[in-house]
């Protein structure tokens, strides 16, 4: 079990960091039921794929380090077209592994 969570703690550093993003919610009369994050891919630029489903106008985002380039989509039965893009800027992680030195 100790190794497990070793190998956990230093796995967190590699994930990225978490980013919320917003939007407006479709027109009740649309019957939107599910909103799709899209990331893009950073080895076929303008080719995005599926991050997450959310059910609210926000979503909490793990995303990898460097700039990255999100879309959503409104979904009811058929997707709607993607919204503009949101470019999230690379900014330094938080400092890691906070300690008391002697």
């Amino acid at each position: 079990m100790k190794t497990l969570l070793i190998l956990l703690f230093f796995a967190v550093p590699c994930l990225g960091r978490e980013v919320t993003i917003a939007w407006d919610a479709n027109p009740p009369e649309e019957n939107v039921t599910e909103y799709r994050v899209y990331i893009e891919d950073k080895t076929a630029p303008g080719k995005y794929d599926i991050l997450t489903t959310v059910s609210s106008t926000t979503a909490l985002i793990d995303i990898p380090n460097g700039l990255q380039t999100v879309r959503v989509t409104a979904f009811n039965g058929l997707e709607s077209l993607p919204s503009d893009p949101l470019q999230i800027p690379n900014r330094p992680g938080k400092p890691q592994r906070l300690r008391i030195e002697r």
